[in-house]
């Protein structure tokens, strides 16, 4: 019997005589028997045995998982839930579910809590890059003498190997990062000679073989040279932009000055001495030209490399077509211009960064443009700001924190285009002309036309950081350029794995979107397992999985219907957050089981389920 009932007829039996229950129970001793009678019927027993049965945990019985015939496997399926609980005593006062899968599964390595977040300072600062166009070079007199040479690189021309200088090996540009260059043996030339992209740093020690570790640190970060040059060495940190023969100065010392062909440091876009760095420091206040960094550039177009030029940043259309930026965003507020040249663009602004081909009517909502003719586009046209032509300035001030997009026309606002849909999606500069239409784009590497508005920044990616954990759980899983994400606190972007020290607990991410948090995990890709993998499901209270995690979360809470036995579903998603189908990432054979828990204030129960191989 598990409680008393105001119906009942109850007394109390102490030494052999009978008392009526009193209100307060905590009079009557533990000795004393209990006769309660319940229509009609005698129940005896003593009053410690009837405490002890208000005492106990619930008993959680048969728990049912059911498979759903004819249905997609997991894609889009509600996988039925069913589980009884015997409460004899005390009520039950919680319910709590788990779910997992299992099977040879693509499995995400997951870290433990991040405890700090930090930018990882340069220990060497590279404050400007050159631009190459193919017809730009540095040049002096030859020698015999042989060496090391060393220099960092950039293009995102694509799909074209590339020679900086004769006896270094070709390049093939288009991961829109610096890269560095190390050769031994080699005797300096002309360089940049046919070279379209950005070059840094560049370093020849005389008559010495020299490693990586000289220049560069452990994570491939730029270290200071501390040895001596030789000779005909030279140092060429193309700091020095006061005149255009400035831009050849050697710093090593030594006085091998090189002179400078068709490079110009003239304001405005022909300037060829850029902030575009190998390293991140520096302060903005929106001027432009100020921060260093990896900045964007114009990357692939519909066409390939045809119609980009001048280090990517300039664009001319040859055909009807496209240009895409290179660095998206999901977070932050972001400012760059461009200046229209040519016929002048058709439509210029943002798109949704999953479209990567040719811009035809099917992009229609993915995009979001102001047009030339005085109109801003989503879908569908709208009466916007001024018209624009050739020779005028375009600012886009991109804010993914307030969820507004707005356009200024040469400094002056147009007013707010978009003021919706654009928090949760992840968007890339774009835009789009007929042939002979172009322009060039100014995302902060030299300065800007007109001032950025307050608080926002250029488009350039943010110093390395460094990610302490709370321990080393899943460090070993995650791999160099591992795209990762945030697990918790609001899952904000996307990061690249630049290092990883599982001795020291830490993941050194290239840059790292805004928004991160304290507390959140970090979780890699997908990988084959090539094993048995047991992977748990991220519920909520419906049991609605919203991903899959290595880590065991424990039970969540479950509101399930009904009173005994009680029921609910365990249902899957269309597509999982890693953005594949759920029936790819989890292949034929895959088994799904649940637990059900249950509490009171006694105690707690569980059971598992039956495993269900959805087919």
């Amino acid at each position: 019997m598990s409680a008393v009932l105001p119906t009942d007829k109850t007394l109390v039996n102490r030494a052999g005589v009978d008392h009526s229950a009193p209100a307060d129970m905590s009079t009557v001793q533990d000795t004393d028997l209990l006769l309660i009678n319940r229509a009609g019927v005698d129940y005896k027993c003593t009053y410690l045995d009837w405490k002890n049965s208000q005492s106990k945990a619930p008993d959680v019985g048969a728990v049912t998982l059911a498979d759903v015939a004819g249905g997609s496997r997991f894609t889009s399926t509600a996988f039925p839930v069913s589980a009884t609980m015997t409460e004899d005593g005390l009520p039950v006062s919680t319910k709590k579910l788990k779910a997992y899968v299992e099977g040879t599964l693509k499995s995400a390595a997951q870290s433990s809590a991040i405890t700090s977040i930090g930018p990882q300072p340069p220990t060497y600062l590279i404050s400007r890059s050159l631009r190459f166009d193919g017809t730009a070079s540095l040049t002096r007199a030859s020698y015999a003498g042989t060496g090391t040479i060393a220099l960092w690189y950039k293009s995102d021309l694509p799909n074209t190997a590339q020679t900086i200088m004769a006896g270094l090996p070709q390049v093939t540009p288009g991961n829109s990062d610096w890269n560095f260059i190390l050769a031994t043996g080699v005797t300096p030339a002309a360089i940049g000679s046919g070279f379209k992209g950005y070059l840094a740093d560049v370093q020849f020690v005389d008559a010495q073989t020299l490693a990586d570790s000289d220049f560069r640190n452990p994570d491939g970060t730029p270290k200071a040279y501390a040895g001596t040059y030789g000779t005909n060495g030279f140092h060429l940190p193309f700091s020095d932009n006061s005149t255009d023969a400035a831009l050849g100065t050697d710093t090593s010392g030594n006085g091998n000055t090189w002179t400078v062909n068709n490079l110009s440091v003239a304001a405005g876009a022909g300037n060829d001495s850029l902030v575009d760095s190998p390293t991140n420091y520096g302060t903005d206040t929106g001027a432009g030209g100020e921060v260093r960094g990896n900045y964007a550039t114009w990357g692939a177009t519909y066409a390939g490399a045809a119609g980009l030029s001048n280090g990517n940043l300039d664009f001319l259309a040859p055909a009807t077509q496209n240009a895409f930026g290179s660095i998206s965003f999901t977070t932050g507020k972001w400012y760059w211009e461009i200046t229209n040249s040519g016929a002048g663009l058709s439509y210029i602004g943002i798109m949704d960064s999953t479209i990567t081909s040719a811009i035809d009517t099917a992009w229609g909502s993915q995009a979001r443009a102001y047009v030339s003719g005085g109109s801003k586009f989503d879908g569908t046209s709208t009466s916007y700001g001024a018209s624009y032509a050739a020779g005028d300035v375009i600012g886009f001030a991109l804010d993914l924190d307030s969820n507004t997009l707005t356009f200024y026309k040469n400094g002056t606002s147009q007013g707010v285009a978009f003021s919706s849909g654009l928090i949760g999606k992840e968007w890339k500069p774009f835009v789009y002309g007929s042939p002979g239409s172009g322009c060039s784009v100014n995302f902060g590497q030299r300065p800007f036309a007109y001032t950025a508005p307050s608080g926002f920044k250029p488009v350039v990616k943010g110093p390395d950081m460094v990610l302490t954990l709370a321990d080393n759980t899943g460090l070993a899983s995650f791999a160099l350029n591992d795209a990762v994400t945030e697990v918790g606190n609001g899952d904000d972007g996307t990061g690249t794995v630049k290092s990883v020290n599982a001795a020291g607990n830490t993941l050194t991410l290239n840059g790292l979107p805004t928004g991160w948090d304290v507390g959140s995990a970090v979780k890699g890709p997908l990988k084959a397992s090539g094993g048995n993998v047991k992977l748990y499901c991220k519920l909520d209270a419906a049991g609605a999985v919203s991903d899959l995690q290595s880590a065991d979360p424990g039970f969540t809470a479950w509101t399930p219907a009904g009173t005994g036995p009680y029921t609910g579903t365990v249902t899957f998603p269309a597509t999982l957050p890693t953005g594949s189908p759920p029936d790819t990432d989890l292949p034929a054979g895959t088994t799904i089981t649940v637990e059900v828990e249950a509490s009171n204030t006694a105690g707690t129960d569980s059971a598992t389920s039956n495993t269900v191989a959805p087919a």
